[in-house]
């Protein structure tokens, strides 16, 4: 069995993933967005919707400059070791990546169109949601990638 060195690049290469990853346990088919959908007027669904079409745009962006960035650190880094440059290219994506998505700013914002108390408390509901499943993906991640490398050195 091969064994699995300690690497920072790859704890925050598996990190990230987990970041990801634990996002998207948010289900958009969960009972959670059905509610949140159902109280949105037609208007506010195109609100909506314009708003993740702008989002997963920003993402994508940063997910290429991401690549770009990698792409350059792997020409000039020793590529010796093939793990650590896997790790590196999946770890500076996805940082680079999540870094843009919070720096550009954003056009769209649903709570300035929300109108009710109940709509206001299902965004926020689904907010909590994506916040807790995203921490805990990028624990889990970690904590995992500790356990193999531990285990297998």
């Amino acid at each position: 069995m091969p064994t699995i060195q300690w690497s920072p690049i790859c704890v925050l290469m598996v990190a990230m993933i987990g970041f990801f990853g634990g996002s998207m346990l948010v289900k958009s088919k969960s009972q959670l967005f059905q509610r949140y959908t159902a109280s949105l007027t037609s208007e506010q669904r195109g609100k909506y919707i314009e708003t993740i079409r702008e989002r997963s745009n920003i993402f994508l962006v940063g997910l290429f400059l991401g690549l770009v960035i990698s792409g350059f650190l792997l020409s000039v880094q020793d590529r010796k070791d093939q793990t650590n440059s896997m790790c590196l290219v999946i770890g500076v994506t996805l940082v680079v990546a999540c870094i843009y998505y919070i720096l550009v700013p954003k056009q769209h914002y649903m709570l300035r169109v929300l109108e009710t108390r109940t709509q206001i408390n299902d965004w926020l509901d689904i907010y909590k949601s994506f916040r807790h499943y995203t921490y805990l993906g990028a624990v889990v991640g970690v904590v995992a990638y500790l356990i193999v490398a531990y285990t297998t050195s």
